[in-house]
């Protein structure tokens, strides 16, 4: 090779070079400190019975009530939902309700010693008085209800159907309990203080003539299709003392999964007898890792067994068991007396429930060229116990004063899918530059918004959010040559239906889009709204896999 050439020749190389190193730019997100708290949708503390006794920086996003089945329907077939619909009027913006309905409020029993409507008592059947001191039986009383009568059964479905019609499908409603059965509708026959072993006394005809019996498992498998066939479009959660009961609501054909709750956090019960040793190695399973598709709902045990594993106990819990929501309320009435050591336990424990999301390094060219296209590639962490429930959508936005519309792409992030790892999960997106984009410095900003808009965005544990919910993550250049193979957004926008393919990942989810171009390990999809993606090639069905053109 001639002189001239080979200095002309090294010349382009170290010039490449510099321009490649131009290319690749890199920021890093500040984290917030690890004792920081956030108030997030679905995670951390909820208003438990209008209580919010732990300090939080701003009001928790939703909020749970019970409600005696004599509440609502004082007479037959007249309902009335006007205690849930205040509750739902109360809620903060983007903030979301969850609710039980109980027949049984033993020894606390709110619509004096009766939570069924009085035609249930009238009814011929089975239920009986029951006194909250068996010494003295013109003390208190609470009626227990025939929970195996046909025609409870029937009210109870009836009940519960009038609920749904209203309530299904209401963005206010972030779950239901599957509730109804049992004491406090837990799911259990104890927690009376004054029989032995707290039971309800089934086996005496002093107190039970007539020879109730406790929910028959026909009968229970029944109150849980009833909450299941009225709440189809609402998340509802199931109690775990009913071990059967429980892992029949988890294998419900739901569109939405079934989650787990526990009312005895703080008490050694709480993790003991969760799984307990004669359930079916299938069932235990069903149930240690149910925290990966659906929520994990506490509250306190309350009283003396509040603190019975102690501070560090209540920590330990949350973690283990992967909870997602702990009432704020029960573990105390008010917040000062507690000790100095509790209350850290249980601030620490709401921190480390649920998700906890931050960006911990942003990769993508320093110049953007219009008319291109880039690859944006994140690293993800969930410094959580668990990955988020409801679906968010993460939007990375170009943006510059005076600008009247951002330049926005929509992630292939799935918040819903990630994991708490210490790895966390580099994510590959493609960034498109309308050719009409003004050469200037942008900013990239990322919001994680609801598709529903009704919550407001999802906090990110890194510095730097803004008013609107957005993070501004760096600035970039938008002008300068092409980068070499990308195509011209102009060309990429000419869709031609006869170019436009149905592609399936391995769960069986289709839609349709037209390939571009194959990137490494991932191919580069424009879907009929002009949508343009990087999906990893590994996700798709192999059907998908073989239709792709290299």
């Amino acid at each position: 090779m001639h002189f001239q050439q080979v200095k002309r020749y090294l010349t382009a190389v170290f010039f490449a070079a510099i321009s490649l190193a131009a290319q690749a730019h890199e920021f890093k997100p500040e984290l917030l400190a690890d004792d920081a708290e956030m108030t997030n949708p679905l995670r951390g503390f909820y208003t438990w019975l209008h209580k919010n006794v732990a300090p939080q920086p701003t009001p928790a996003h939703d909020s749970y009530q019970r409600f005696s089945w004599a509440q609502l329907e004082k007479v037959q077939d007249q309902y009335n939902f006007s205690m849930i619909d205040r509750e739902l009027d109360q809620l903060p913006k983007g903030g979301k309700f969850g609710f039980r309905i109980f027949a049984l409020n033993g020894d606390f029993s709110w619509v004096n010693g009766i939570d069924v409507p009085a035609y249930l008592v009238e009814h011929p059947g089975k239920g009986f008085y029951l006194p909250a001191n068996p010494k003295n039986t013109q003390y208190s009383k609470s009626f227990i209800p025939d929970w195996n009568d046909p025609f409870f059964l029937e009210r109870a479905e009836l009940l519960l159907t009038a609920l749904g019609n209203k309530y299904d499908g209401d963005p206010r409603i972030a779950w239901v309990d599957i509730g109804m059965y049992g004491n406090w509708a837990e799911w259990h026959t104890s927690g009376l203080s004054n029989f032995p072993r707290g039971r309800i006394p089934y086996a005496d005809a002093t107190f039970n003539p007539q020879g109730a019996e406790p929910g028959t498992l026909e009968t229970r498998k029944r109150i849980v299709d009833a909450h299941a066939k009225a709440f189809k479009k609402t998340r509802l959660i199931m109690m775990t003392d009913d071990k059967v009961a429980l892992a029949y609501a988890l294998r419900l054909p739901t569109s939405i999964p079934v989650g787990l709750r526990r009312d005895s956090w703080g008490d050694s019960h709480f993790s003991q007898d969760l799984l307990s040793s004669d359930m079916p190695a299938a069932d235990q399973e069903l149930v240690t890792n149910r925290w990966k598709v659906a929520p994990f709902i506490v509250e306190s045990f309350g009283g003396a067994g509040a603190f019975n594993v102690g501070a560090q106990g209540l920590v330990d819990q949350v973690e283990n068991f992967h909870v997602s929501l702990v009432g704020n309320g029960g573990f105390a009435s008010q917040w000062e007396p507690l000790s100095p050591e509790n209350q850290q336990g249980v601030l620490k424990a709401g921190r480390r429930s649920g998700y906890r999301f931050a960006i911990t390094a942003v990769k993508l060219p320093d110049s953007l060229p219009p008319g291109g296209s880039v690859t944006l590639q994140t690293h993800w962490i969930n410094q959580g116990v668990a990955p988020a429930y409801e679906p968010w959508r993460v939007e990375f936005s170009l943006t510059k004063p005076g600008q009247t519309k951002p330049v926005t792409m929509v992630s292939t992030v799935s918040l819903g899918k990630m994991l708490p790892t210490k790895e966390g999960e580099v994510v590959k997106d493609i960034l498109a530059i309308p050719a009409g984009l003004l050469p200037g410095r942008y900013d990239l900003t990322v919001t994680i918004v609801d598709p529903e808009s009704y919550r407001l965005p999802l906090q990110l544990a890194i510095q730097g959010r803004t008013e609107s919910g957005s993070y501004t993550l760096g600035s970039v250049d938008v002008g300068g040559p092409m980068k070499k193979g990308a195509a011209p957004a102009a060309a990429e926008a000419k869709l031609n239906p006869a170019d436009l393919q149905t592609w399936t990942n391995k769960e069986g989810k289709g839609f349709k889009a037209s390939q571009l171009r194959v990137e490494g390990d991932n191919v580069v999809l424009k879907r009929e709204d002009g949508q343009v993606f990087l999906v990893p090639i590994a996700k798709l069905s192999l059907e998908s896999q073989a239709q792709i053109k290299n």
